[in-house]
């Protein structure tokens, strides 16, 4: 999938996850649901992000900047950074990066990343 197709696609994800965090609230009485749902949440954004700045061009830049700056501004999201705890070999710049807001660091590293992995 490439970015002109709508980003949003890749983050389905978010609305699989609430469905599953409802289930399982509603079903099993247990603190630790929220924590590994947000961690999930977390590390599926970053993910995601990593493979759509590995797409950057100069016709799609403004485009992906307004997408980062929704992404990580969604009150959702915002609530899952806190449960985010990064196992061997996770992004743990990326997390800080997200709750200081600085979308042009979270860009050039997520690019970084992309191009270290996919090329």
């Amino acid at each position: 999938m490439i970015v002109s197709d709508n980003p949003r696609k890749l983050f389905g994800f978010i609305v699989a996850l609430a469905g599953i965090n409802n289930f399982l609230k509603n079903n099993i009485a247990d603190e630790k649901i929220e924590k590994e749902i947000g961690h999930a949440h977390t590390t599926l954004t970053i993910i995601q992000l990593i493979r759509i700045c590995g797409q950057i061009n100069d016709n799609n830049r403004k485009d992906i900047v307004k997408f980062v700056q929704e992404v990580i501004n969604d009150k959702r999201f915002r609530q899952s950074l806190k449960f985010y705890s990064p196992s061997r070999g996770d992004s743990k710049v990326l997390p800080v990066l997200m709750r200081l807001k600085l979308v042009q660091l979270i860009m050039l590293i997520c690019k970084y990343k992309a191009n270290r992995r996919y090329k």
